[in-house]
C-alpha cells in the first residue's frame, strides 16, 4: 500500500512566508526608526534628507516589484526569493557601513527594491499556489510577520545601539539572517503542491484529478496580459482602494511616537511594542473575519474602524484615549496586508494571481510610497500630529469609496478555474472561499 504523502511542506511554507514578511517589513518600514537617525550622524546630514531618500527608494521599489513579479511569473518563486534576499542583504551591508552618501543611497535602494521580491511578490504567490481555498486564514497568519518584525527586531537594534555599538553591527546581523534564509530557500521552497504529488489546501480529490491538476499547472498560461489588466477598470479600483489603505497602515507606525509624545505619553516605545502585539493578533482575526463575511466587506469594516479611530485621535488629546485608539487602529491595520491579495484571488482566481499581482502590487505601492508626503502635508495644519490624522482619514475614505465596486460582476469576465476537473462529467469541488458579492 502506497504511503500517504505528508502536507507538512505546505504548512512549513507558511512559516517561510512569515519570516519573509518579518524581514521585508523591518527593511521597508521599521528600519527607518533606527537606520535614519544613526546614518544621519554617520554621514553628517539631516534626517529629512534621508527620509527623502527612503521615499525615492520606495518608488524605485515599485518598478522593482513589477519586474520581479514578471520574473516570478516566468522563472518561479524560488529563484526570485534567493536572488532578492542576497541582493537586499548586500544593500543592508552597504547602508550600514556607508561613510558617504553615494554608498548609502545605493544600499537603501537595493534594500528597498529587492525587499519587494522576497516579501510581497513571493509570499502572496506561494500562498495562492498552495492554499487557494484557505487564502483568507493563511494570509491572515503569514502577514503577522509585519508586526512580529517590530517585536523581534526593535529589541535587537535598540539593544545593540544602546550598548554603544555602531549601526553596522545590527545591520550585519540582519544581513546574515537574510543570507541564511537565501540558502535555506534553495531547499525549502516548493513552487506548487501538484508537483509534489499533493493537493492544494491538503484536500484529496482523487488520483485522476491530481493528474489533471499537475498537467494544468505545468502547461498553464495566464490570459491576463499587462495591457489587458491596465485596460480593466476593476484593476484601478483595486489600486486606488488598497493603495490608500496601505498608505494609512504603513504611515501610522512612523507617526505614532511623535503623536504619543505630543500627548504627554513618555513611554511611547513601550506602547509601540504592545500595539504591535495587537497588530499580530489582528492579522489572524481579520483573516477569519474575511472567511466569514468576504474580503470586500471585511475591508469596509476596517475602513469604518479606521475612520472612528482617526477622528478620535485627531480631536481628543487625552493620553488614555490616545493609547486605546492606537491599539484599535493597529489591531485592524494588522489585516491590511491580507486584503488586497485575498480579494484579488477571490475575483481573478488563484492561478491568475501571479499575473494580476505583477500590475496591482506595484501600482498600489506607488500610492503607499507617498505616506511620508501625507505626514509632511498634515504637519502644516494646526497641531502637527492631529493634522496627519486628518490626512490619513482622507486616505481611508477614498479606500472605502473605491473598494465598494470591487465585485465579480464588474470584472465582466469569469475568473479562471483554479481546480481543473478530471473529466467533463465530474464536478469540481466546491470552493470554500466566501464569494465576494
Amino acid at each position: 500500500m502506497e504511503k500517504k504523502k505528508s502536507f507538512a511542506i505546505g504548512y512549513s511554507l507558511v512559516i517561510h512566508s512569515i519570516i519573509m514578511y518579518i524581514l521585508c517589513s523591518f527593511v521597508i518600514g521599521l528600519s527607518a526608526n533606527f537606520v535614519v537617525p544613526q546614518a544621519a550622524g554617520n554621514l553628517g546630514c539631516g534626517t529629512d534628507i534621508l527620509y527623502t531618500i527612503n521615499t525615492i527608494a520606495s518608488l524605485v521599489g515599485v518598478v522593482a516589484a513589477f519586474l520581479l513579479a514578471q520574473w516570478c511569473l516566468k522563472k518561479g518563486v524560488r529563484i526570485v526569493t534567493i536572488i532578492s534576499l542576497i541582493i537586499s542583504a548586500i544593500g543592508v551591508i552597504l547602508a550600514g557601513y556607508a561613510t558617504n552618501m553615494v554608498v548609502y543611497v545605493i544600499g537603501v535602494i537595493l534594500m528597498f527594491a529587492f525587499a519587494q521580491g522576497y516579501g510581497f511578490v513571493v509570499t502572496n504567490t506561494l500562498m495562492a499556489n498552495w492554499f487557494p481555498r484557505k487564502k483568507a486564514e493563511i494570509l491572515g497568519i503569514t502577514t503577522t510577520g509585519t508586526y512580529l518584525a517590530n517585536i523581534i527586531f526593535t529589541p535587537i537594534f535598540s539593544g545593540m545601539l544602546a550598548k554603544g555599538l555602531k549601526l553596522k553591527s545590527p545591520m550585519l546581523v540582519l544581513a546574515i539572517i537574510m543570507a541564511v534564509m537565501a540558502i535555506l530557500s534553495i531547499f525549502w521552497i516548493k513552487e506548487r503542491p501538484e508537483a509534489m504529488g499533493l493537493f492544494p489546501d491538503n484536500k484529496e480529490e482523487g488520483i485522476e484529478q491530481l493528474r489533471a491538476m499537475q498537467e494544468a499547472a505545468k502547461n498553464y498560461k495566464s490570459k491576463w496580459t499587462v495591457k489587458k489588466l491596465l485596460k480593466t477598470p476593476i484593476v484601478w479600483f483595486f489600486v486606488i482602494a488598497f493603495g490608500f489603505l496601505l498608505l494609512q497602515s504603513s504611515g501610522m507606525p512612523a507617526q505614532l511616537v511623535p503623536l504619543m509624545f505630543s500627548r504627554g505619553i513618555a513611554n511611547a516605545p513601550t506602547v509601540m511594542m504592545y500595539s504591535a502585539a495587537f497588530g499580530f493578533v489582528g492579522s489572524i482575526v481579520t483573516g477569519f473575519i474575511d472567511k466569514k463575511i468576504g474580503t470586500r466587506m471585511t475591508t469596509v469594516l476596517m475602513c469604518i474602524v479606521f475612520i472612528i479611530s482617526l477622528v478620535v485621535l485627531a480631536t481628543v488629546m487625552n493620553p488614555t484615549v490616545t493609547i486605546c485608539m492606537i491599539c484599535l487602529n493597529t489591531f485592524f491595520s494588522g489585516g491590511c496586508f491580507n486584503m488586497c491579495p485575498s480579494l484579488a484571488i477571490s475575483i481573478f482566481g488563484a492561478r491568475e494571481y501571479n499575473a494580476v499581482n505583477r500590475v496591482i502590487h506595484p501600482l498600489t505601492q506607488v500610492i503607499k510610497s507617498f505616506s511620508f508626503v501625507a505626514i509632511s502635508l498634515g504637519g502644516k495644519f494646526g497641531n502637527a500630529s492631529s493634522g496627519v490624522m486628518w490626512m490619513f482619514l482622507i486616505a481611508v475614505v477614498l479606500c472605502l469609496i473605491f473598494v465598494l465596486p470591487i465585485v465579480p460582476k464588474n470584472l465582466k469576465e469569469a475568473p479562471s478555474a483554479d481546480i481543473p476537473q478530471a473529466a467533463p462529467a465530474e464536478a469540481a469541488p466546491q470552493d470554500e472561499t466566501k464569494t465576494e458579492e
